[in-house]
């Protein structure tokens, strides 16, 4: 049996074939240098995802837009986005906002110039803190 075990092992390491992952770009996500840094040195941070769990995200927002999600959003929404933003489209962001059906509380944030991970991006100013404090009152 071990020498079985030993030759399926064999097999599927000349063989089978390998496993494709995607790497995260993570120097377009961050643009203050402290942020990228720590991002880099934490241990749960995604190195990589699979091509199949990258497929089936795809697949679950497929399915939303089939759905029409937006119009299903009941609640205030507030969305930020940065328009330095190299991950997430913003016109797909804009977009999600305007499909949806709006309380007066709702609101979208652009911030100029500001990437990915906007809490931190220098451009995310006092005023746009003041903006999402005002949000969730």
């Amino acid at each position: 049996q071990g020498v079985w075990i030993g030759i399926t092992f064999l097999f599927k390491l000349l063989f089978a074939p390998k496993r494709v992952s995607i790497k995260p770009i993570h120097q377009d996500t961050f643009r203050d240098p402290l942020s990228f840094e720590y991002d880099l040195k934490d241990p749960i941070n995604l190195q990589a995802t699979s091509a199949r769990y990258t497929f089936n995200v795809k697949k679950g927002m497929d399915k939303l837009k089939k759905i029409n999600a937006p119009t299903k959003i009941a609640i205030p929404i507030c969305i930020i986005h940065g328009t330095g933003d190299l991950i997430v489209s913003q016109a797909e962001s804009q977009k999600f906002f305007d499909q949806c059906p709006k309380p007066a509380t709702s609101c979208y944030i652009k911030v100029p110039e500001a990437w990915h991970c906007i809490y931190k991006d220098p451009a995310f100013t006092d005023e746009h803190w003041q903006q999402l404090t005002r949000f969730l009152q």
